[in-house]
């Protein structure tokens, strides 16, 4: 009787230990999945990024042809331009990612992530090549003036 019991409560024991590897094996698997949809998601969003990159680098030549600025220069800047919104890009992927504030575990704190402050600079530096192309005061004056409907 007493080998019996030991047995019953040999398999009642590998019983948890085999549901745990079980459990473990799904949560690996669904972890898996996860990663495989994030991974998804990113391609399908750098594509978007691509699309949106080539939109904005035809339309500012189009823009600079259009006002006869074809000096390299405005070419260099829309590059430079360019480099930018990839990197404000790549910030606020990183802010979507970790949040507006991190926790810093040397401190023991939270603070707040550096890729805000990053983006805030990174997006001053885009105003002003946006100014010195011209881009800003022609939006100016194609905005319509406070109290004046648009003819469409």
């Amino acid at each position: 009787m007493a080998e019996r019991d030991n047995r019953d409560s040999m398999s009642q024991e590998a019983g948890p230990r085999v549901m745990t590897m079980k459990k473990a094996e799904e949560l690996r698997q669904a972890r898996a999945q996860e990663a495989r949809e994030r991974k998804a998601r990113a391609v399908g969003s750098e594509l978007a990024l691509k699309r949106k990159a080539n939109a904005l680098r035809r339309s500012m030549l189009d823009s600079l042809a259009a006002r006869k600025l074809t000096e390299e220069i405005y070419y260099d800047m829309v590059t430079d331009y360019l480099e930018l919104w990839w990197h404000r890009a790549a910030l606020e992927a990183d802010i979507r990612e970790n949040g507006v504030k991190i926790f810093d575990a040397k401190r023991g704190i939270d603070v707040e992530n550096c890729a805000v402050s990053a983006r805030v600079r990174v997006s001053a530096q885009m105003a002003k090549l946006y100014k010195a192309l011209g881009c800003q005061e022609l939006a100016q004056k194609n905005q319509v003036p406070d109290g004046e409907d648009d003819d469409l």
